[in-house]
């Protein structure tokens, strides 16, 4: 039994409306790149574990605040 084949689509007309915004995002980010600490695609493990740590710390800062008020 012969698998099916996808139908593809001729051009961007046919996609919907968010398909072409995002065709176009991705366009704009190839000709512009994002520096490397805003691309979170492109982060290391040890950026990846200093955001982590720097949040951990800010949540509890908010919960000190929290418990000050209560």
């Amino acid at each position: 039994m012969p698998t099916r084949t996808r139908k593809r689509l001729p051009s961007t007309k046919e996609l919907g409306p968010i398909a072409q915004r995002v065709i176009e995002a991705n366009k704009f980010l190839s000709d512009y790149p994002l520096p490397r600490l805003l691309n979170r695609r492109r982060w290391t493990k040890k950026q990846w574990k200093r955001h982590k740590e720097s949040w951990a710390e800010l949540d509890q800062e908010k919960r000190e605040k929290q418990r000050q008020h209560a």
